[in-house]
């Protein structure tokens, strides 16, 4: 006897509760379907031998509350006491990580020198896989494969861990973190491999240049030495096939993910847990010029028992030029340009021993117009996510960017000289707003006639006015003028024809 609810893997509606789905074997509503049990929320089947014996198709119906429907169609293979030995037999088995979770969408190859052979699958939700009616007497080898999103699960909390392994500090307890520490595919764990996923985390490069994102290992392999556990055994091997061989299992291994926070099945399982606390980093804020080297200060109090931390900060107005250390040791290896107004950073920490303190390291910029860094610099996840590592336990935390001043709200305001000065055709006329306030920018000649007016509101930050010179119908020196509540403040600029 066999329950049609025994073949869901997880069914959903958008309106009916996932435990009020209803399951069939035919295309007959629950309602009308003499083998439908209410209690079981399935109908069921009865398989006798020898006649049902064998492989078939079976169509699984999922109905709603409202009498929609869908189905899948698998297949059954029935053997055992009361059935004809038909030469044929099964070859199936999980794959799975080491904490027990099953692997999605992996691909799984079954070969033999006979015809037909090789036979591919993709492992279901589970990690399983089963490939029926193999014939008897021949030999099998079966492997696994998956190689996509190189990222999934890889972080600078990975780098910290194998760092540590590395140097002695805390080796790993087990051989297939090890095996995940193996970037570089050269059988060997060292600061090479810890070069090379750094380069993955910042974004520097999308992939590992010599390995996969996954590893399957034979799971009956055994370890002398968990700290060296190479070669591994990818294969399994089936001899001389003469019986159901249904524990041919293999243990996953996302490579880079030390900590098991990767994704692991279509339904985005994932084991990693984040604290929603913050860390804070902090910048002094001033006015920057357009062209000035500036470098940026990043301060903390609350730095103390850090083993590292990756972030993305994104610049308007800015371009990166380099990084300096403070406290802390920070080289370019440790930055990533995406683009000239985005980095990736990963900073790691061996020892842990780090105290709060006040000036951390210095990131160097280039302004390409003027402004206030308050609001040209910013902390995102636009590339990687922002996380910070603390204590012993390695508890992640996110890190958020403060500023610090003095300056009076008025005081902020701030009119910029236009850009290009003296300019031909058009200039730009830039100002800066502590909060979102309506404003009033005049243009007069050098008599004080009125040449043109643009009143409107603008929002908090950097904020800038084309000027075209066909709006004014003059030459010479000319002034603007920035009015609102409070201020008002008059600049000279030249139009020459």
């Amino acid at each position: 006897e066999l329950w049609a609810i025994d073949y869901d893997l997880g069914a959903s509606d958008n309106c009916t509760a996932q435990e009020n789905l209803r399951f069939t074997f035919s295309n007959t509503s629950p309602e009308n379907d003499p083998n439908y049990d209410p209690a079981q929320r399935s109908s069921a089947m009865t398989f006798t031998a020898p006649e049902d014996c064998g492989s078939q198709p079976i169509d699984v119906y999922v109905w709603d509350e409202a009498g929609n429907v869908d189905f899948c169609t698998v297949t059954l293979l029935l053997s055992g006491e009361g059935c004809p030995d038909s030469g044929n037999r099964v070859i199936a088995g999980t794959t799975v990580t080491e904490d027990g979770n099953g692997v999605s969408e992996a691909q799984v190859i079954l070969e033999a020198d006979i015809a037909e052979y090789p036979l591919t699958q993709m492992t279901i939700e589970e990690g399983e896989f089963a490939f029926a009616e193999n014939p008897d007497a021949i030999d099998y080898s079966l492997r696994v494969q998956k190689n996509d999103k190189h990222t999934n699960g890889v972080s600078t909390l990975d780098l910290v861990l194998i760092q540590r392994h590395v140097i002695g500090f805390e080796e790993f307890d087990s051989p297939y973190k090890v095996i995940a520490s193996d970037i570089t595919n050269d059988e060997n764990v060292s600061a090479i491999d810890i070069v090379e996923l750094r380069k993955v985390i910042l974004g520097i490069q999308e992939t590992f240049e010599n390995n996969t994102s996954w590893r399957f290992v034979d799971g009956t392999q055994q370890f002398s030495d968990i700290g060296d556990p190479f070669p591994i055994d990818e294969e399994r091997d089936v001899d001389n096939l003469s019986t159901e061989m249904l524990n041919e299992d293999f243990i996953a291994v996302k490579i880079g993910d030390v900590n098991a926070s990767a994704t692991f099945n279509v339904s985005g399982g994932t084991a990693e847990v984040r604290s929603r606390d913050n860390l804070k980093f902090e910048i002094e804020d001033r006015l920057v010029k357009a062209g000035e080297l500036v470098s940026i200060t990043l301060n903390s109090t609350e730095f103390k028992d850090i083993s590292g931390f990756q972030l993305t900060m994104e610049f308007d107005g800015l371009s990166y030029s380099g990084v300096e250390s403070k406290s802390i040791d920070m080289a370019e290896f440790n930055v990533g340009q995406i683009k000239s107004d985005i980095i990736t950073m990963s900073w790691t920490n061996s020892t842990m021993k780090t105290t709060a303190t006040e000036e951390l390291f210095i990131i160097n910029v280039i302004a390409e117009e003027a402004g206030y860094l308050s609001g040209m610099i910013k902390i995102s996840d636009s590339v990687i996510s922002t996380e910070i590592y603390q204590g012993t336990t390695y508890n992640i935390k996110g890190i958020e960017l403060g500023v610090r001043s003095d300056r009076l709200l008025v005081e902020q305001i701030e009119l910029l000289q236009n850009e290009p000065n003296p300019f031909k055709d058009k200039t730009t006329i830039a100002f800066y707003l502590p909060t979102k306030s309506a404003i009033t920018l005049t243009i007069t000649d050098v008599t004080g006639k009125l040449l043109k007016i643009i009143e409107g509101e603008y929002e908090a930050g950097n904020n800038g006015v084309v000027l075209l010179s066909s709006e004014l119908g003059v030459s010479g020196v000319l002034y603007y003028t920035l009015e609102t509540e409070g201020f008002s403040e008059t600049k000279k600029m030249i139009l020459v024809d």
